[in-house]
């Protein structure tokens, strides 16, 4: 009844929430990987495309941050 779908509920809450931190925690991952290559020196072509690899992120970052205030509301 109730007591068992309201301790369904929480459980997936929980589950949402960790994979909400491990998918933040994968994005700026992938901004530090694409900023030491940066870093490193690319050429024009591969800065175009690191650039537009680094909007995707902030896209996403900014879904992920969304999803993760929702839930920890």
């Amino acid at each position: 009844g109730l007591i068992h779908a309201l301790a369904r509920y929480e459980r997936l809450e929980s589950h949402c929430k960790a994979t909400s931190e491990q998918l933040r925690e994968e994005l700026f991952e992938m901004r530090m990987d694409v900023k030491r290559a940066m870093d490193a020196g690319m050429t024009p072509d591969e800065m175009a495309v690191a650039r537009q690899v680094m909007t995707a992120v902030d896209c996403a970052e900014n879904v992920a941050e969304r999803v993760y205030d929702t839930l920890n509301r």
